[in-house]
């Protein structure tokens, strides 16, 4: 998230430690959006079984948990701006948690088979993750220069010539192609472990990309049915 904060708001008057602060604090957002997704869908479905205490109560709790980690981050435990984003993700999972285990409690089919596909892409993006995270420093010059500082002192450039295959990204045009390289290879090292994996969802997601940008098809919206409203009871008390 780093190096997009920095093409964003890299400016004299957006410092390095305000890009890192946003940096952690979007990548604590990135996390929660996925679960935010998922309550927005269950909660849906627990509406559509003419249940809606139960997501309520829920989503209270975790508001109440939300805010209670936030002092707790903050206040006690003296963590930057990036804590409050980091409750809240913490929140939205507790959450999911709960209305996945009961939706699925409700139907009589709850099992910890379910969250295989989430193990899979959890695994899959925490693997690609690291890569792009490591060859990001791996092609940055500043990190040779400052946190390998030691390198200069036994002369390591005589071995190591990475002054070839490094970028300066101060520059704006070298930090946006090596966010861009690191963005396309994370990219492909996610869906091949996804493959390796077993994912089904990679090959719904190459379906979607096939039938929308080769075969230029859209699915089409279903036409609205009218609902069919019971009539109610009829009254035979007689008064």
């Amino acid at each position: 998230m780093v190096p997009i904060v920095r093409l964003v708001y890299g400016t004299d008057i957006f410092g390095w430690e305000a890009t890192v602060q946003t940096g952690y604090v979007l990548s604590a957002f990135g996390v929660g959006i996925v679960f935010q997704s998922a309550n927005a869908i269950m909660a849906r479905g627990f509406y559509a079984l003419h249940n809606t205490k139960t997501p309520v109560v829920i989503s209270v709790g975790a508001i109440i948990l939300t805010l209670i980690l936030d002092y707790l981050f903050i206040r006690v435990l003296n963590f930057e701006v990036w804590g409050l984003a980091a409750a809240l993700t913490i929140g939205v999972f507790v959450q999911s948690f709960f209305l996945f285990y009961l939706i699925n409690k409700h139907f009589g089919s709850f099992s910890l088979k379910l969250l295989k596909p989430l193990v899979k892409s959890a695994f899959a993006s925490i693997l690609s993750g690291t890569f792009m995270y490591l060859m990001l420093k791996f092609f940055d010059r500043s990190v040779w220069v400052k946190e390998l500082s030691f390198l200069g002192r036994i002369d390591a450039d005589r071995y190591i010539p990475f002054q070839r295959f490094v970028l300066d990204t101060r520059y704006t045009m070298n930090l946006l192609v090596l966010t861009g390289f690191v963005l396309l290879a994370g990219a492909i090292l996610y869906i091949g472990l996804s493959i390796a994996f077993g994912s089904k969802e990679v090959w719904v997601f190459f379906n979607q990309v096939k039938r929308v940008f080769v075969r230029h098809q859209v699915a089409p919206i279903p036409k609205k049915e009218e609902d069919q409203v019971a009539p109610p009871p009829s009254d035979t008390s007689g008064v």
